[in-house]
């Protein structure tokens, strides 16, 4: 494993997923990441809290255009910025994070979206400070955590022995070298993300098994995962129930203006 410690990178996967964008659609934009929230496109809140962050080096902003955003008057000062690169993406994710890797960008790199708008310093600080001694990290929230704060919150749980776990966008791809397979693998099933027994079910019958039975924790099968690869895999339990609110919905669009005014009438 590469020495991950200090700074970092960060790819914003920010374009469209094939198909018809219905938030996209409704607000009257070219793409997802324009669609407004709170009166700023949304890929204005992650990308403000990545440039205010002290150890990130380059942001590699992934899109079908990397023009898309440049008469956005909020986001294209912020895409000026010398640390910002609008790269073209292709027509997958996997495939195009493994092109940037291949050819520009450096690990260890922090990899999350333009519609995980809650995104926060504590956040970034919590999962690069825990995954930075892995090959792999994986940023999960636990169901109790979630909906403790946010029982009105729908998300695509993964339920194992001793809870329930949805994704929160944050990857850490500490080594090159080991990254690069397991995206490769992940282009296979890329079409099938949301659909959590057919993700477990391409490590074999009996990773399924484990799972449909609650044989198994997530910590430990995501680490059996990553042994199938001879990486060092782990999940990272964030703390943060925000930190697996992502906006795909319309009604994820009124959670996240509602917990955004509170946060700001916090500050005041």
């Amino acid at each position: 494993m590469q020495d991950n410690s200090g700074r970092f990178d960060v790819i914003l996967l920010a374009g469209n997923r094939p198909g018809v964008e219905i938030l996209s659609q409704n607000a009257g934009v070219s793409c997802k990441a324009l669609v407004p929230i709170a009166g700023n496109p949304m890929l204005y809140y992650p990308l403000k809290t990545l440039l205010s962050h002290p150890n990130i080096n380059k942001i590699w902003v992934l899109h079908q255009d990397i023009y898309a955003f440049d008469n956005d008057p909020i986001l294209s000062p912020m895409i000026d910025d010398a640390r910002v690169i609008m790269h073209e993406s292709g027509a997958g994710i996997s495939s195009s994070v493994s092109a940037l890797i291949n050819e520009h960008a450096d690990c260890p790199i922090l990899l999350t979206t333009g519609d995980n708008v809650l995104l926060n310093q504590e956040m970034i600080a919590h999962f690069s400070n825990a995954a930075q001694h892995h090959d792999i990290g994986v940023a999960m929230v636990e169901s109790k955590i979630l909906l403790a704060e946010y029982p009105e919150s729908k998300r695509t749980w993964l339920k194992f022995r001793g809870g329930k776990w949805s994704g929160a966008n944050m990857f850490w791809l500490g080594d090159r070298d080991k990254a690069l397979p397991i995206l490769e693998f992940w282009q296979s099933i890329e079409q099938d993300r949301k659909k959590g027994r057919k993700i477990i079910g391409a490590f074999g019958i009996g990773f399924l098994l484990a799972s449909v039975l609650r044989l198994i924790t997530l910590p430990d099968a995501i680490k059996k995962a990553g042994q199938k690869f001879g990486a060092d895999i782990a999940l990272i339990p964030m703390p943060q129930a925000q930190a697996c609110i992502d906006v795909d919905k319309p009604e994820d669009i009124i959670l996240t203006e509602r917990i955004l005014d509170a946060d700001s009438a916090k500050k005041q």
